[in-house]
């Protein structure tokens, strides 16, 4: 039976994982937290992606959005409930949510102007070319036409200008999702406070190397340690015996 998958409430994982969520269901969540719902509702269809670097699989579930599911789309590992994509909506910049709104009537604009071959008069209904056999006229009108289409790079420039587009799309995703202020106050604070305790530790003057205050000195240094014994400081190999419990180094919770 599956492990139940990890409910994610650190905003700082969760903007993690959305990254990954390249699709345009984000997109339209960051326009309108409304949208939520018609994603929820969407199930399967609205929300399966896969991301391409990774190959993780990612899908709507009843709790929320799954991340990490597995070949047959089911099982998440992490979980964003919907509540919390609506809080990430309703917190993005009103100056982002703008560009996202002028970013989508370009790309509507952009889309409508899909250049597609159109045959002339003379070589619709030219049937199919089969190999080794003569073409008719029509054929040969058709097969010259769509030859100087190709060549003209129509196509090819609409393509690049969609990829353009598509990388401006997943920018503003980055922006409407950037730290908040207060978000991630209790994980910035951490984050601080362990680079201001490595820096007050190379701040302070240590005695040399090797005299008994020095020793002393790395015993009691140690948080979360009994003093040593009287002689547990006379050598270098003594005190690492003694005082050998490493504490655990702090790190930044997710």
């Amino acid at each position: 039976m599956a492990s139940p998958p990890t409910v994610v409430i650190s905003r700082r994982r969760q903007h993690e994982l959305l990254r990954s969520w390249t699709g345009w269901p984000l997109t339209s969540v960051l326009l309108d937290p409304a949208e939520v719902a018609q994603v929820r509702d969407a199930g399967w269809s609205g929300t399966h992606h896969r991301d391409p670097e990774t190959g993780e699989r990612i899908v709507g579930t009843a709790d929320g959005l799954g991340f990490g599911v597995d070949d047959s789309w089911h099982n998440p590992v992490e979980v964003i409930p919907w509540s919390e994509l609506e809080a990430i909506a309703w917190a993005v910049p009103e100056e982002v949510r703008e560009q996202l709104v002028e970013f989508r009537a370009r790309w509507r604009q952009h889309q409508s102007a899909y250049p597609r071959f159109t045959a002339s008069a003379a070589a619709v209904g030219c049937g199919p070319i089969v190999t080794g056999e003569p073409l008719t006229a029509r054929q040969e009108a058709y097969v010259r036409e769509h030859e100087a289409f190709e060549a003209s790079g129509v196509l090819l420039a609409w393509e690049r200008q969609r990829a353009q587009l598509d990388a401006e799309r997943l920018g503003l995703h980055g922006q409407a999702m950037g730290l908040s202020a207060g978000s991630e106050a209790g994980d910035l604070l951490e984050l601080l406070d362990d680079q201001r305790l490595g820096q007050d530790t190379k701040l302070v003057d240590r005695p040399a190397a090797g005299s008994p205050c020095a020793e002393i000195r790395a015993c009691a240094d140690r948080p979360g340690l009994l003093p040593p014994t009287p002689g547990t400081c006379g050598s270098g190999e003594d005190a690492a015996r003694s005082t050998g419990i490493a504490h655990p180094p702090r790190g930044v919770g997710r």
